[in-house]
């Protein structure tokens, strides 16, 4: 143990390391948060708020230069470590106490996990809730964590499960689960998800193309499965995976050999150890403890071992075999290979030349053979129409006599008198088949059948009109 220090009456609930090293961080009970150099473990500052909320979380920011932390009451703080100012709050962020809190790696977003069940997202810096999600039935959300490029966001709770979701529209991408029993701590790798929680469950997860290819159980040896896993940490660099438990201790494994345990450190016995960082050098552990007690580990040794693991793995991956080297040519040869070459490029040339030819003579022969057609189908519509109008003109006379004979009729009704109009309508008829007979149009032999219709009816009113009335005894 390379530092190590207590706090009385002061429950420690998590600790936190920047993305440099330089900074770590542990949240209290008594609603501060105290930071320590992480080159002579001095301590910095100690971060405190208006009130004295218990906090349950805390977490550093990508640039180092913000630290969040979370309530028991469901609030959010934010402060700027250089002027150690409180320079967010967002009360009652959650309907219950926050159990996590994390930065984006771009530091644009934040996501927290409540007790309420549900995870949110929001924007940096105003702190507007931008996504709320709830997916664990209603159950506990433990851990959130974010994938190493941003665009995915991991939560696991009571229920036993670990879902991962889009950051921009919520949609769930994956969900698995362990034993059925609550899981406590998620975290993104390169291409695998870790996962730790009760009955000394730890679980690795390998992804591939955004589909779980593998799960495998981490082993425990020697531990009895009545403790739980709290929290755990994942360093690319060296490949370590450490997780703390609630008997106090510390276990590490190597990410690079497949999760083999490398090493167990207990110095919080009688405790429980409610966090655990790996600080990016990768030879450095920190923990947080509920008694108030923050230590930092030489993971030295166990980080030689899990490189060592991974250079065995690497030499095991079998290597590609180089192609063999082609002959020389000469460059007489060359010439010659590069003239048949050209010879064979001519000779497709003139091929698709060919072949365009006839193409060409075959596109002629369909024009023509579309305008012949053309003209056939002009023609035929010219003959329709020419016969449809013989058959019109045929039709009209005795159509028109119809109508002369109807006309006749009516005028003979309209004298009242029919054997006196006798010789009015025989000259009637006989002047309507001349004009029928003659070759003027439809429109000249109507006006002549009336003209001669008028000249009828005179006719016969002066004629009764000339004849002596009786006259009366």
């Amino acid at each position: 143990c390379c530092f190590s220090e207590k706090r009385s009456r002061v429950q420690l609930t998590d600790c936190a390391v920047d993305s440099q090293g330089l900074q770590i961080c542990a949240s209290g009970s008594d609603g501060s948060v105290r930071v320590w150099s992480g080159v002579d473990w001095s301590l910095s500052c100690t971060l405190h708020h208006n009130s004295d909320q218990p906090l349950s979380c805390c977490g550093f920011g990508p640039e180092s230069d913000l630290l969040v932390a979370g309530t028991e009451t469901g609030s959010l703080l934010i402060w700027d470590v250089s002027s150690e100012s409180c320079v967010l709050v967002v009360e009652r962020a959650h309907k219950a106490a926050l159990s996590c809190c994390k930065f984006s790696p771009h530091g644009a977003m934040l996501a927290t996990g409540s007790l309420d069940g549900s995870v949110r997202l929001w924007a940096l810096p105003d702190g507007q809730s931008i996504l709320s999600m709830s997916g664990h039935g209603g159950t506990a959300v433990n851990s959130v964590a974010f994938s190493p490029c941003g665009q995915l966001v991991a939560s696991c709770g009571d229920d036993g499960f670990v879902h991962t979701s889009q950051v921009f529209n919520g949609e769930r991408t994956n969900s698995f689960q362990g034993t059925g029993a609550p899981l406590h701590d998620v975290c993104f790798g390169m291409d695998l998800i870790v996962s730790v929680g009760s009955n000394a469950q730890a679980w690795i997860w390998a992804i591939c193309e955004g589909v779980v290819s593998k799960r495998s159980r981490l082993p425990c040896p020697g531990a009895k499965s009545n403790f739980d896993f709290t929290r755990s940490s994942l360093c690319q660099k060296s490949g370590l995976l450490a997780a703390s438990g609630t008997n106090g201790a510390l276990w590490l494994w190597s990410i690079a050999a497949g999760g083999k345990h490398l090493l167990t450190l207990r110095g919080h016995e009688g405790t429980v150890c409610t966090g655990c960082r790996i600080l990016p050098c990768g030879t450095k552990l920190v923990s947080a403890a509920s008694d108030g007690s923050i230590a930092v580990w030489d993971t030295t040794s166990a980080a030689n071992q899990a490189k060592q693991h991974a250079i065995a793995t690497a030499d095991k991956t079998p290597k590609q075999t180089s192609p063999k080297p082609q002959p020389q040519v000469s460059a007489s040869e060359w010439v010659g290979h590069q003239s048949d070459k050209v010879a064979e490029l001519y000779k497709e040339r003139a091929r698709v030349s060919k072949l365009v030819a006839n193409f060409d003579g075959l596109a002629a022969e369909v024009v023509a053979e579309s305008q012949k057609a053309q003209s056939e189908v002009r023609a035929a519509f010219k003959q329709a129409a020419q016969q449809r109008s013989k058959a019109s003109s045929s039709a009209q006379p005795s159509i028109q006599v119809e109508l002369m004979h109807r006309l006749v009729d009516d005028i003979t009704a309209a004298l009242g008198d029919p054997s006196a109009s006798s010789d009015a309508m025989v000259s009637l008829i006989r002047s309507s088949d001349a004009c029928l007979s003659s070759s003027h149009s439809k429109s000249n032999a109507a006006h002549t059948l009336k003209d001669a219709a008028i000249s009828a009816a005179t006719t016969t009113k002066h004629r009764a009109h000339a004849q002596p009335q009786p006259q009366p005894q």
